[in-house]
């Protein structure tokens, strides 16, 4: 599960640049609970950048004006969830001869690790002007 520090030296929006440094994949590495050698290898890199990638694409999708401390919450948040969450693998259960099989959804993980409560105040509404109040 990830710890609230771990995430406390993490660039977001990841990668912060195009290139990120040992440092940058070390304090990643330590947030998702990744081991990383003194130098991370190429495997190592692609793990934490597509793991990284879709925290940070979810949470800048959502509130990219957020701040950082926001944003490293949410991430931490998402993540613990979805790293706690089944793999979405088929389950079933019988009773009196009644069968039933069943899924996990994890589509509204987001919302339900709290991640969504962290950055809903800065969050980026969309509003679209459906007709002009001008008479002219």
């Amino acid at each position: 599960m990830a710890v609230i520090a771990a995430f406390a030296s993490v660039p977001l929006p990841w990668p912060a640049d195009p290139a990120p440094s040992t440092a940058q994949y070390k304090a990643a590495a330590a947030a998702l609970s990744e081991t990383a050698s003194e130098t991370p290898t190429v495997s190592e890199k692609a793990r934490i950048d597509a793991i990284m990638g879709l925290l940070s694409a979810k949470i800048e999708r959502f509130a990219p004006d957020a701040p950082l401390a926001a944003k490293r919450e949410a991430a931490r948040r998402y993540f613990g969830y979805l790293g706690g969450a089944s793999t979405g693998e088929f389950e079933s259960m019988e009773t009196d001869g009644l069968k039933v099989a069943f899924s996990h959804d994890h589509s509204r993980a987001f919302r339900l690790s709290g991640a969504m409560g962290a950055l809903s105040a800065y969050r980026v509404r969309l509003a679209v002007s459906t007709w002009d109040d001008d008479d002219d």
